[in-house]
């Protein structure tokens, strides 16, 4: 049934690529596994990290740190669990970061999956 096939197949991801020679030696592989990483810290106002709006998620775009750097993507702040761009009560992530700018606020970031 095609249209089965079809469902299947608009869920499929790519995690590996072989490239292969005719004479069946290994040119390249890429494997897509990455480690989970998590990284809990403190950030005072202003931040010193610019985040940006990648599929949905808020991600680290500039000014890594030694612990937390470019392309982790946030996982909570305060406690809080983010779902994307926004904390999972319905506040958008940067806008209450602006909001409130004299609270030091928890950020729980982890390499982007």
């Amino acid at each position: 049934n095609p249209s089965c096939i079809n469902k299947y197949i608009s869920r499929m991801s790519v995690y590996s690529v072989y490239i292969i020679s005719e004479s069946g030696s290994l040119q390249m592989y890429y494997d897509r596994s990455t480690p989970t990483t998590k990284v809990e810290k403190t950030l005072s106002y202003p931040l010193s990290l610019v985040f940006k709006n990648v599929d949905g998620k808020l991600v680290v775009d500039f000014g890594a740190t030694d612990d937390i750097k470019v392309g982790y993507c946030v996982l909570g702040v305060n406690g809080v669990p983010a779902k994307g761009s926004c904390l999972e009560d319905g506040r958008d992530i940067l806008e209450s970061c602006s909001t409130l700018p004299a609270w030091n606020m928890s950020w729980i970031v982890r390499i982007r999956s």
